[in-house]
């Protein structure tokens, strides 16, 4: 499968004849959408990390997050009717969220199994709620926090982990959660914060 990722360095470079650095996110998708090879490595070089970041949330089996992350980068450069984004992240997020929890879903292997829809875990890091503490919670009040955070359901994490941590718009959230509309996203959102700051009371 490894071979699907092959691509030819001086192709790249020919192609990448600017940088793509400069572009929007709109402009480097749609190079893409084009069959530019450079977008292409630029989208999985720069989005790599991040998605096993994200995909390990949900699932601790690495490799299983791996591969869910390889087949997604090789469905997006087989299809031939991708969507228009002008937010490469919170696509793929979407995508790979789908995908893991598709695989969970299925797989008897892994101790995380869960339905779309339905209550399922997301893992909390220290980088998560480093991110939530502002000037207004002094580090002595970091385990208070852990223990706040754990009392949420695991969508509430996961709603304040694309809020605080991705910086994701209600829009983006919403799109990744597939709420109807924006408004359920800011509801939960609020409610999720209005919790928590109960809880750490």
């Amino acid at each position: 499968m490894k071979k699907e990722f092959a691509y030819s360095r001086e192709r790249i470079e020919k192609e990448a004849a600017f940088d793509l650095n400069q572009k929007s996110d709109k402009e480097v998708w749609d190079l893409f959408k084009k069959g530019h090879e450079g977008a292409f490595g630029f989208i999985y070089k720069t989005h790599i990390h991040d998605l096993y970041q994200y995909g390990i949330r949900f699932c601790r089996d690495g490799e299983t997050v791996k591969d869910c992350i390889q087949e997604l980068f090789i469905d997006l450069r087989k299809s031939k009717n991708l969507k228009s984004t002008d937010s490469i992240k919170p696509y793929l997020f979407k995508a790979l969220r789908f995908k893991l929890l598709g695989v969970l879903k299925k797989s008897q292997k892994i101790p995380i199994i869960h339905a779309l829809g339905s209550e399922y875990q997301f893992n909390i890091e220290v980088s998560f709620e480093a991110k939530i503490i502002n000037s207004q919670i002094e580090e002595e009040n970091k385990m208070k926090l852990q223990k706040a955070l754990s009392r949420l359901s695991n969508k509430q994490n996961e709603l304040l982990h694309y809020f605080y941590v991705e910086d994701f718009s209600y829009r983006q959230i919403a799109d990744i959660m597939g709420f109807s509309n924006v408004k359920s996203a800011r509801n939960l959102i609020y409610k999720s914060i209005k919790r928590l700051r109960v809880e750490m009371e």
